[in-house]
């Protein structure tokens, strides 16, 4: 079994890759750089039990047009492609509000295919969809979502929190636990989080004794 310290020390070297591009300030990555990073980030990836065809997809995923430098982007209030993505995405938390997943997914689509938006707004985009996708049912996609989110925004507490909702739903509890465990080290403070662990942590546990039960019998 894997050790209760791997989601940490895994974070920890995906920091360490996230930290010496940082460093980089605005410059693009050489070609050479990249595949050196890609690499090791493609590793770490792998070793956490996300197959090759995802780390492919990861590597494809659409990226935000931000540009390099934060003072050369127009403010929010005179930039389309960021009012026409609130828009969308204000109208796809009502629609889900309203238990209209599929409707939800429809608008959250639309917003995701937008040029010109950030990778900060796509990775909330999909982290949305991925909610819709989970409370409609479909566990598959919302796991794809919830990975696309953890691409942009490795850092960001909710990509981890939704998909171990995703593989909660599935049944899918160890995988579950480790990144709620993720999701906790980012947003420590966070009750929700912890609650919803624990409720996984009862889950895996009545799942293991019924199987048992049935095992015996």
């Amino acid at each position: 079994p894997r050790s209760t310290l791997f989601p940490y020390t895994t974070l920890f070297r995906s920091r360490e890759i996230r930290n010496q591009i940082a460093h980089l300030g605005g410059f693009r990555l050489k070609p050479e750089e990249f595949e050196k990073h890609w690499t090791k980030a493609a590793n770490i990836l792998l070793e956490l039990g996300i197959e090759q065809i995802e780390i492919d997809h990861a590597r494809n995923l659409k990226i935000g047009g931000e540009p390099l430098q934060d003072n050369s982007e127009p403010p929010r209030a005179q930039n389309p492609a960021a009012q026409k993505c609130t828009a969308l995405k204000d109208e796809g938390n009502v629609l889900y509000r309203k238990q209209k997943f599929a409707e939800a997914i429809e608008v959250y689509t639309k917003a995701i295919g937008l040029e010109g938006i950030t990778n900060k707004d796509l990775a909330i985009l999909y982290s949305n969809r991925s909610a819709a996708h989970l409370s409609a049912g479909k566990f598959d996609e919302a796991k794809f979502d919830a990975k696309s989110c953890v691409t942009l925004s490795p850092m960001w507490f909710r990509g981890y929190y939704r998909l171990a909702k995703s593989y909660e739903a599935a049944q899918k509890y160890d995988k579950g636990l480790e990144n709620y465990e993720m999701s906790i080290m980012l947003k420590p403070d966070s009750k929700e989080i912890r609650d919803s662990r624990d409720y996984c942590r009862i889950d895996r546990k009545s799942t293991r004794l019924n199987s048992s039960h049935i095992t015996s019998s």
